[in-house]
């Protein structure tokens, strides 16, 4: 149970009060006292990066091999913390840089991860290990990387950090690096790294990149040769996966960069019925002044035109603008007007009308679109039809 006199202490390291501290060990204090906490002397002085009474605890024997919350030492303690004085005399006196917690951290990789470049430095010198992992395959690098720590990952690079190893979980630190700060991923890619990496979620890194719409990253990674049309595992190139997220800038840089716009997915569905569906107007009119063609079909039928008029009819307008056929029925018949007169949207069944849609298209069961508008029970749109010489069938 720790006394009085080992609380004052260890408080006494903490604040680095030299002759507090000397004062106590002359008069029986124990150097390595360890408070409820968990503090001890030698950790509260080297976190807290009190040289000098650090000097003086180890002078006296502190244990340099206790350890504290997660296994860790205190030369690890001190890692994480940034003391790169501290860190320098505990490597002097005794410490080692092999040491790692319970889960495999090192200080290197705890200096990484937190982007103390000083320490980084100070332990790499000593010898470290730039590619140590963790348990979990992480190495400093990748820890570096995936918090954006560009001096830190400089440091690594310079000190024979791998820059291709990857995880247990497949990541590199070019891909951990592309939610994180795109200096690091110029800096690892002008080094290097492999454009062709996949990050955890086994998706190339262009694609990682274009499902966060980072705009800064997608141009670095082009210009390195990364193939703009390579797929995930659900089939998406880097342009289905940004018009799927709705981030316009990434869809136009890809554009420009030559993605193909009629590229479509592994279900056959092509960008611009993915932008006409979600919503995304302004992405579905850049895809077709890049040349999407906007009567292509999903392997069921579906034109952009067909998927506008069940999903988003505010782009049908667009839609027919730019030439798209109000004619075009999928697999089994039914054309955008069967479907417009079963949603019972009037001004888009007289846009389709007003383009030339065919009031007479008979679907495979036999339906026309004033019959469907009859059995929705749309009266307006039914007249309309009739009007228009659907037919005088009826229910």
């Amino acid at each position: 149970m720790a006394t009085q006199q080992d609380l004052d202490l260890v408080q006494a390291s903490a604040a680095g009060n030299v002759e507090r501290v000397r004062a106590l060990l002359g008069c029986g204090g124990e150097v390595n006292a360890q408070l409820p906490n968990g503090l001890t002397p030698v950790l509260a002085a080297s976190v807290g990066g009190r040289l000098d009474t650090l000097q003086l605890l180890l002078g006296q024997g502190a244990d340099l091999k206790r350890r504290y919350q997660d296994d860790a030492t205190v030369l690890i303690m001190a890692a994480t913390q940034g003391q790169a004085g501290s860190v320098r005399l505990l490597l002097q006196r005794g410490a080692s840089h092999q040491e790692r917690t319970r889960g495999g951290v090192s200080a290197l990789l705890a200096a990484s991860i937190e982007g103390h470049t000083e320490v980084v430095e100070a332990l790499l010198s000593a010898g470290a290990d730039a590619n140590l992992p963790d348990e979990r395959g992480v190495t400093p690098l990748i820890g570096a990387a995936v918090n954006g720590r560009l001096e830190a990952v400089c440091a690594l690079l310079a000190g024979g950090a791998d820059i291709n190893t990857k995880s247990k979980s497949g990541l590199t630190a070019l891909a951990a690096s592309i939610l994180g700060t795109p200096a690091v991923t110029w800096v690892l890619l002008e080094n290097g790294a492999e454009t062709s990496s996949l990050d955890e979620n086994g998706r190339p890194v262009l694609i990682a990149a274009a499902v966060n719409g980072n705009c800064e990253v997608i141009p670095m990674l082009l210009a390195k040769g990364a193939d703009r049309e390579a797929r995930d595992a659900a089939g998406n190139t880097a342009l289905l996966a940004a018009t799927l997220g709705g981030h316009r800038d990434a869809v136009h840089v890809l554009l420009a960069s030559g993605a193909n716009p009629n590229s479509a997915g592994s279900e056959g569905i092509p960008p611009l019925t993915v932008a006409v569906v979600r919503g995304h107007t302004e992405i579905a009119e850049l895809l077709m002044e890049h040349g999407a063609d906007v009567n292509a079909q999903t392997p069921g039928g579906v034109t952009p035109l067909m998927a506008a008029v069940n999903s988003h009819p505010a782009a049908v307008g667009m839609l027919l603008g730019r030439g798209a056929d109000s004619n075009a029925a999928d697999r089994s018949g039914i054309g955008a007007l069967q479907a417009a007169a079963a949603t019972g949207n009037t001004d888009v069944v007289r846009k389709l009308i007003a383009s030339g849609a065919d009031v007479h298209h008979v679907t495979a069961d036999g339906l026309t679109a004033l019959l469907v508008a009859e059995a929705g029970g749309h009266a307006e749109i039914a007249d309309l039809l009739r009007t228009r010489g659907g037919g005088d069938q009826s229910l």
